[in-house]
């Protein structure tokens, strides 16, 4: 072997200037080789490392989910299913109830504004109707109103036992208002009197 035939060997490799020795060069060349072997060796049972520890947590990752035969998953669709159709219903239902509720309002605003209107027919102005009208939730709940204008509560379902609740509310809001009303006049009559004794 020359030395063009060791530097095609390695480029890193100088060989030194000797005879020629076909035993030696032999050696040289089956030591980088099996050197070479043991490398690829060690990479190859590193990849065989890596593919047994990922089969081994996909084992134990298999043990830690439940197992559910067909049985109990069909059983668990069928509790879905009866789950999802209450709650449909229920939701139903809760939408009629808002459309009455929006129905009631639209109805109390249109006997507020038509009791407006008479009122301002009768000289009164729109926030005396306001308050006629709160005071006579009071007689509502009393049964004071005339039994043919079917504007008692009676035995309606809906007030139930919330009857002395409101009728104790509504109490407490007429004397707010009272006061409130007495307070504003007291207030006005001091502002004339300031006025009037500003202007002599």
């Amino acid at each position: 072997m020359n030395n063009t035939d060791n530097q095609s060997f390695g480029q890193d490799y100088q060989a030194p200037e000797r005879a020629p020795n076909l035993a030696l060069d032999l050696a040289i060349i089956q030591s980088a080789t099996n050197a070479y072997r043991s490398r690829v060796i060690d990479a190859e049972q590193a990849v065989t490392n890596v593919h047994l520890e990922n089969k081994k947590l996909r084992e134990q990752l298999n043990e830690k989910q439940p197992v559910i035969d067909d049985e109990e998953s069909h059983h668990l669709a069928y509790q879905l299913r009866i789950a999802q159709q209450q709650i449909l219903t229920l939701q139903q239902k809760i939408e009629e109830q808002q459309m009455l509720l929006a129905d009631w309002m639209v109805s109390q605003k249109a006997f507020k504004e038509l009791a407006v209107q008479f009122g301002l027919e009768q000289g009164l102005t729109s926030n005396e109707v306001i308050e006629m009208g709160l005071d006579k939730k009071i007689d509502v709940l009393e049964d004071k109103n005339d039994p043919s204008h079917n504007t008692n509560v009676g035995d309606a379902t809906l007030i139930g036992n919330r009857k002395e609740q409101l009728v104790e509310k509504y109490h407490k809001d007429k004397a707010q208002r009272k006061a409130k009303k007495i307070r504003e006049e007291s207030l006005s009559l001091n502002n004339n009197q300031n006025q009037y004794k500003g202007n002599i």
